[in-house]
C-alpha cells in the first residue's frame, strides 16, 4: 500500500454553518495506476448545522473495476473506521453523520484510501455508473450497496418514499437496511439492473423476503417461481416457513408435494421445530394429495 496515497481535509468549527448547500472537499487527487480517475473526501452539511456526512468521491465515467479499502480517522487518538467498497458508484458514505464536536481541537479529519486491481473482484463485469445510474450507497451492516435511486423508486413504493427530498433518510443522509445481509440486497439490485444469475432456492428465499418487505412486486413474482422450482432438502424448511408466514398457496402446494416424496423429512429436527399448525397442515395436505 502507498502510505502517501491519502487526502486530508481541515475544517473549522463554523465552516459547515457557512455553507447554505453542498459540501466541503479536499483537493482532488489522481488514483495511481488508473488514468483519468480522481478521488477526494467530501463533507456534506446536514440539516443539523453541527453535523456532517463524510463521503468518498470518485470521478464518474470510468469502466475499470477495482476494490477500495479506506480508513477515516478523527484526530485526538481516534482509531479510525474501515470501509470496503467496489467502484460502482460515484460517492460512498463512510460513516453515520458525525458531530463537528467529535473532531479534535485542530478540526482535522484524515481519509486514507487504497485501490486494488480487479483481480480480487472479477466475478462481475464492470459497468460505468452512467450506464447503471448508481447515485447513492445504502448501508447494509458494514457494507454499502450501490443503487440507482430512480430505478429503485420505480419498482418499490417503499424506496420511493425513502428517497423523497423531505424524508428523514434524505434529510440526514442516512440510507440503511438492517434486517438483510449485503449479499441479499446486492442480488436484488443486480436483478433489477438486468443481471441474470443463478440462485439456489435457499438464497432465493432471502431475496424474496427482501422483495416482499420493500413491495417489489416484479422481483417477488420472479423469485417465488425460483423458490418453487428449486425446493430441495437444504431449502425445504426455509421455503415452508416463508410460504406459511406469507400465505403463499401455490408455494405451499409445491412444498407439500416435495414433502410427500421425501417423507424422511418428518424425522428431521427442523420438522419438529416447525409450529404445530404448520406440521399439521403439511401432513394433512400430503394426505389429501395421496387420496386425490
Amino acid at each position: 500500500m502507498d502510505e502517501d496515497n491519502h487526502c486530508t481535509v481541515t475544517i473549522k468549527r463554523n465552516a459547515l454553518k457557512q455553507i447554505t448547500s453542498g459540501f466541503i472537499s479536499s483537493p482532488v487527487k489522481p488514483i495511481p495506476r488508473y488514468a483519468n480517475i480522481n478521488w477526494a473526501l467530501r463533507l456534506y452539511r446536514l440539516a443539523d448545522n453541527n453535523c456532517f456526512r463524510p463521503v468518498l468521491w470518485i470521478s464518474p465515467n470510468r469502466d475499470q473495476l477495482f476494490l477500495i479499502s479506506c480508513y477515516l480517522y478523527l484526530t485526538d487518538g481516534d482509531n479510525g473506521t474501515h470501509c470496503g467498497h467496489r467502484n460502482e458508484v460515484e460517492e460512498y458514505p463512510l460513516l453515520d453523520p458525525i458531530s463537528i464536536n467529535d473532531i479534535g481541537n485542530d478540526g482535522r479529519i484524515t481519509l486514507k484510501a487504497w485501490f486494488q486491481a480487479e483481480g480480487l473482484c472479477a466475478s462481475a463485469k464492470a459497468k460505468a455508473p452512467s450506464i447503471l445510474g448508481y447515485d447513492v450507497g445504502i448501508r447494509v451492516g458494514n457494507n454499502y450497496v450501490a443503487v440507482s435511486r430512480h430505478l429503485l423508486s420505480m419498482v418499490s413504493p417503499v424506496f420511493q418514499a425513502m428517497f423523497r427530498p423531505d424524508s428523514e433518510e434524505t434529510k440526514f443522509g442516512r440510507f440503511e437496511i438492517n434486517d438483510f445481509c449485503a449479499k441479499t440486497v446486492q442480488a436484488a439490485v443486480d436483478f433489477i439492473n438486468g443481471r441474470r444469475m443463478e440462485f439456489a432456492a435457499d438464497e432465493a428465499v432471502d431475496i424474496l423476503k427482501f422483495a416482499d418487505k420493500y413491495e417489489m412486486k416484479a422481483v417477488s413474482v420472479h423469485f417465488e417461481r425460483v423458490v418453487s422450482n428449486g425446493i430441495s432438502e437444504s431449502s425445504f424448511f426455509d421455503s415452508v416457513k416463508y410460504a406459511w408466514k406469507s400465505e403463499k398457496p401455490e408455494l405451499k402446494k409445491r412444498c407439500v408435494d416435495f414433502y410427500r416424496k421425501n417423507l424422511i423429512l418428518t424425522l428431521k429436527p427442523e420438522f419438529i421445530r416447525l409450529h404445530w399448525t404448520v406440521c399439521s397442515d403439511i401432513i394433512r395436505m400430503a394426505s389429501e394429495f395421496e387420496n386425490a
